[in-house]
């Protein structure tokens, strides 16, 4: 979600959980994921008379969480993960904790008890004298606030809310019960800055001129490129060059192109670690975190001037190491790339090879084996992909490739949470398309 039109929110006579809904409302925030409970009730009472919100319930908080998480990944708008007080706010942790490794906006409400029991060993209480819950999410968080009184509400949300849209990680807001019942003067948001698209001019020449010296072209595509598959596909095609991906890097490249040489890192391809290895003259990585399963266990990737690292978040260069760093948007980037590039006629020379996938020996008389069912789930139509912590991970790597680059294969890797994409699945399928939960 970027910059949304703020929506008219004049508006009178309400408590501080109504002026919440209220505000997720003018943020385009849509769906709110949730177990309900006694601390959290006046958030849930303002819900059932409102019709900006739709009220999601789950059977545990983490899987509220995922739920979010998935919905996030499917429309590109960030929702709500809401809790109790006490266990119920522990219990989302994992959730937000992967929402966080995996770079994904959320809003998560937590209650508390009311301000006047807190320190006095009431029921549930998570306050700063009793499990903390506020200092528990800090790490998992960006930005992390107790509301203490109703005046603090409007600058929290708003200042909530640009932390996720900028960081793309979860925020989250403590709220005591008596405080969601307090009066509010309801107060308009400000507007949303937008996302920025920028370039870092000096490394972009550098890139340039690596790439004129160049006549062979590898590309290896990340998971942080969502919003530049066009201008990545436009490079591939003008340059025609080989390419690959990461293993969660596979929902933004098409893999049926004669030029993808498949998957490189955790199960992937010979193939397209013959791409990376010294046969090319330069290596551009495109918005890669540069971890353990990306990387195939930090290979030369991260130790090698043949790399070009392309990237917005200044934090993943700590792990490329004297590789050359390109800083700035993915998708401004190959803007430009295309634009100096259109007038160069520059072509990448190829190797005579393509995708190599491990074979197998499959009879009709066998139980259906997981490299069968992954073809043919990759022949559906129109469909989204989640692919949870386990051994799918191995069998959706290698065989379930699609000519999707929209961000239909979703995969987290992040943090490895079993069950994720369970809840993930749910939250996606609120767009009606197509769902495959693939877990095991």
């Amino acid at each position: 979600m970027t910059n949304p039109e703020l929506k008219n929110a004049s508006k009178t006579n309400q408590n501080v959980a109504q002026a919440l809904i209220s505000y997720c409302s003018t943020v385009d925030i849509s769906h709110i994921f949730a177990v309900p409970g006694g601390a959290i009730e006046p958030l849930f009472n303002a819900i059932a008379v409102s019709n900006d919100l739709s009220l999601v319930i789950a059977r545990h908080e983490s899987g509220a969480a995922f739920m979010a998480d998935g919905f996030y990944r499917e429309t590109g708008r960030m929702a709500v993960a809401c809790a109790t007080t006490g266990p119920g706010a522990t219990n989302l942790i994992t959730g937000v904790a992967s929402a966080y490794a995996e770079n994904i906006p959320m809003l998560v409400i937590t209650a508390q008890t009311p301000l006047a029991k807190f320190g006095r060993k009431a029921l549930q209480e998570s306050s700063s004298v009793a499990v903390d819950t506020v200092s528990l999410f800090t790490p998992i968080t960006v930005f992390n606030m107790l509301v203490a009184d109703a005046s603090q509400l409007k600058t929290a949300f708003f200042a909530a809310v640009c932390a996720a849209l900028r960081h793309k990680k979860p925020v989250h807001l403590s709220i005591p019960s008596d405080v969601f019942r307090q009066s509010i003067n309801f107060e308009e948001l400000g507007t949303l800055p937008k996302e920025a698209n920028f370039v870092d001019e000096e490394d972009l020449t550098k890139l340039l001129a690596g790439l004129s010296k160049s006549k062979r072209i590898a590309l290896l595509v990340g998971e942080n490129v969502s919003g530049a598959q066009k201008e990545i596909a436009n490079f591939i095609n003008m340059v025609d060059c080989q390419y690959a991906c990461t293993p969660m890097g596979k929902g933004f490249v098409d893999e049926t192109h004669p030029n993808f040489m498949g998957v490189f890192g955790f199960a992937g391809h010979a193939s397209a670690k013959e791409l990376l290895d010294m046969n090319s003259d330069i290596i551009v990585c495109a918005g890669m975190e540069l971890d353990e399963l990306s990387t195939s266990g930090w290979s030369n990737l991260t130790n090698n001037n043949k790399v070009f690292h392309l990237n917005a978040n200044p934090e993943c260069f700590v792990r490329a190491c004297s590789s050359n760093q390109v800083f700035g948007s993915v998708k401004t980037i190959f803007q430009r790339l295309n634009k100096e590039l259109s007038n160069w006629g520059l072509k990448s020379s190829k190797e005579n090879s393509s995708l190599k996938q491990i074979e197998y020996s499959s009879t009709p008389s066998e139980k259906i084996k997981p490299q069968d069912l992954m073809r043919k789930l990759s022949k559906a139509a129109d469909a989204r992909y989640f692919i949870d912590a386990g051994n799918s991970w191995s069998w959706a790597t290698h065989y379930l490739l699609t000519s999707s680059n929209n961000g239909e294969y979703r995969i987290g890797m992040g943090f490895g949470s079993m069950a994720c994409a369970i809840g993930a699945s749910i939250g996606g399928a609120f767009n009606r398309k197509t769902t495959f939960c693939v877990v095991g």
